[in-house]
């Protein structure tokens, strides 16, 4: 507001006026951005969020129109550029992304093709043609060669040196590209924009489909582009009503398929046979989407063989007691294999250890806490949601009393219950079970009047 304040002094045929708003438009973007990352609840209202979206977008367009005068091209209107065509493909206008794109002048596609000294500098020619891969698959069919051309001068810029680090670089930026998309779709899904919500995810998978039957040039972050990004798919569909859960579950499906590909061309590479533990990320993000595509035996059996390959790695046992989990409301014991582990060696012991085994072996390490808690909150939330299966009352609140023990014990282990944001997941999930026993919904504070009475009781013994 200050901004547009001082911008507003500024007068109209004032040279430096243009400059203003260029710099004034791309704070007001860059307000917008940070503010509709935030937590839900800590997110403005989307009114609000649109106005400074369109506040944005005025002002730069303003402030390019005065500085296309001048006939000059520098980083600050390279930016702004940039900015206005972020813009557009936010808020569905593709097409006008792309015509900023390739604007003859000052386009940042056309700044990157000529070498311009502005799209030179950090990561302003990468930044480019990630935007217009988006742009280029969201407008329709007729650009999905533009969108491949895009694609394949990622490829070129990032992975061209063809070493470990330089597809690792070109993993991380598709990935990315995955998150903005997911974040795009669960925007544009809660807004109620169900038509523009269609046209980009069918989009999306037109192009997917093509790069995925390509005969030639996909590499391992092309593959794995195509699997994150079907994976960010499902991520935009992921907790809406039915159908859309069933969407989801498609996306997941696609995306495990490319994980799968994936892993069958990398048995053939040198590369990863010397060097088999760079295939778990992978491995693990397969049983991932196994899991949200409903396989969870398929799942299981992926993760049981990473952890027979790294018995002691967390995220690994995490991720098997998860599945188990989200195999809860299809199969009730899949609560009791959270909890107490499954897949059993030879030996008899359980190759996934379950909640109650990680909270264990976390316990007394300090550098473990987060796992120690999720542990906790994870192993009392399965025999809550266990508790709630059963018809026998009786039976229902026996389990329900030892999830309430859980954290009771939970409390007395450690009384800050991991800081205000763990702390608050434990209160809601303990009002949930006071709630279904018929007792009052208290939260924590029961466990705390518990302690208080308990040294008031010894105090007068």
């Amino acid at each position: 507001d200050q901004a547009r304040e001082y911008l507003d002094k500024v007068a109209a045929d004032s040279p430096r006026r243009g400059q203003a708003e260029l710099r004034a438009g791309q704070a007001l973007w860059s307000a917008y951005l940070r503010r509709s990352q935030l937590p839900a609840d800590e997110r403005p209202p989307q009114s609000e969020l649109d106005a400074l979206k369109q506040q944005a977008q005025e002002v730069l367009e303003a402030g390019i129109a005065r500085m296309e005068k001048s006939g000059s091209v520098d980083a600050t209107l390279a930016a702004a550029v940039f900015a206005m065509s972020q813009i557009c493909v936010d808020t569905g206008q593709a097409e006008e992304a792309i015509e900023w794109l390739e604007h003859d002048r000052f386009g940042p596609l056309t700044l990157v093709e000529a070498a311009h000294p502005v799209a030179t500098r950090g990561s302003f020619a990468v930044e480019a043609h990630k935007l217009a891969l988006r742009a280029y698959i969201a407008v329709d069919p007729q650009q999905l060669e533009k969108a491949e051309a895009a694609m394949d001068k990622l490829e070129a810029l990032v992975g061209g040196a063809g070493d470990a680090q330089a597809a690792e670089n070109l993993t991380a930026i598709y990935i990315s590209l995955g998150r903005q998309l997911e974040e795009h779709l669960t925007d544009l899904r809660k807004s109620g924009k169900q038509d523009e919500l269609d046209q980009v995810s069918q989009a999306f998978e037109i192009f997917l489909d093509r790069v995925t039957k390509r005969d030639s040039g996909n590499s391992f972050a092309s593959l794995n582009w195509v699997g994150e990004t079907y994976f960010s798919l499902g991520g935009g569909f992921d907790d809406g009503p039915a159908e859309s859960s069933k969407k989801a579950r498609d996306y997941f499906s696609n995306a495990a398929d490319a994980y799968q590909k994936l892993l069958e061309a990398a048995q053939n590479d040198p590369k990863f046979k010397d060097n088999p533990d760079s295939l778990i990320g992978i491995r693990l993000r397969l049983a991932d989407c196994l899991s949200r595509a409903g396989q969870y035996d398929e799942a299981v059996a992926t993760v049981v063989e990473v952890i027979k390959q790294k018995p002691m790695l967390l995220p690994a046992q995490v991720q098997a007691a998860e599945i188990y989990q989200a195999h809860g409301p299809v199969d009730p014991q899949g609560y009791s294999r959270a909890i107490l582990g499954g897949a059993p060696s030879r030996d008899g012991k359980n190759a996934v250890w379950g909640w109650a085994k990680l909270s264990k072996l976390t316990m007394n390490e300090p550098k473990f806490r987060e796992t120690f808690h999720k542990a906790r909150l994870n192993m009392i939330e399965a025999r809550y949601r266990y508790a709630m299966t059963q018809e026998d009352k009786a039976k229902r609140a026996r389990i329900l009393e030892a999830a309430k023990q859980d954290l009771w014990l939970t409390y007395k282990l450690r009384p800050d219950l991991g800081g205000d944001e763990t702390a608050a997941a434990y209160d809601r999930l303990l009002k949930r079970i006071q709630r279904n026993l018929g007792a009052a919904e208290s939260g924590i504070e029961e466990f705390r009047n518990r302690e208080a009475d308990n040294t008031t009781t010894a105090a007068t013994d």
